[in-house]
């Protein structure tokens, strides 16, 4: 007598070991954007605000004891700017890698959805911080983190074609 087939979408033997499989792959993909999303939420908030960060006042001080507490502030925001763009091309860039992997998108659909997440994270950041004192949301701002994010995607152009199943 022929043993029965049961179709694999029947057979829990293999469901265990698809999961351990999609799992780390999973968190290797969406992790990276999560927690620098979760990053980006923590820095907004208060803790953020150049009244209450100091340590790079301290380190700038540190480094360049020659320069005025006024030129120390100026290049503390200097630094903020800078900042603003590369975290938001960094975004683009783990949430471009996360779409790529997980919808197999073409080029500009990925780059439309991925730049998309990236101005609601943008708009939702300096929304949150017009609810602070010691923060100010400017619209410039976001258009700064949009900068760093659409320099990532000309950038990662080559690199954004579907990735194969």
């Amino acid at each position: 007598m022929q043993p029965v087939k049961t179709p694999a979408s029947l057979t829990l033997s293999k469901a265990p070991n698809s999961l351990r499989a999609w799992l780390p792959a999973f968190l290797s993909y969406w992790l990276p954007p999560l927690l620098l999303t979760g990053g980006i939420f923590f820095m907004a908030g208060d803790y953020g605000s150049t009244s209450r960060f100091h340590w790079p006042t301290y380190v700038l001080r540190f480094l360049l004891p020659s320069l005025s507490p006024r030129e120390i502030l100026q290049l503390v925001g200097l630094l903020r700017k800078i900042l603003h763009f590369l975290v938001y091309a960094s975004l683009f860039s783990v949430y471009a890698r996360a779409f790529r992997w997980q919808l197999h998108l073409g080029r500009w659909p990925l780059v439309i959805l991925t730049l998309s997440v990236c101005l609601l994270i943008s708009g939702a950041d300096e929304g949150r911080q017009a609810f602070y004192p010691s923060r100010s949301g400017r619209v410039t701002d976001v258009l700064l983190d949009m900068s760093g994010a659409l320099t990532a995607a000309a950038v990662l152009w080559p690199w954004l074609r579907p990735k194969e199943p």
